[in-house]
């Protein structure tokens, strides 16, 4: 497993949120400027 660490309260929620998701079988779109580590988020 990847560990990201997040200075942002809104990163945070972000990570938070997406391992929630995580334990589901939802679809999520990753949307963000490039070079925002959304292909890490996506891992």
């Amino acid at each position: 497993m990847i560990e990201i660490v997040a200075r942002s309260e809104a990163m945070r929620e972000a990570l938070r949120l997406a391992g929630r998701v995580a334990a589901t079988d939802a679809n999520v779109l990753v949307t963000g400027e490039s070079g925002a580590g959304k292909d890490a988020l996506a891992l």
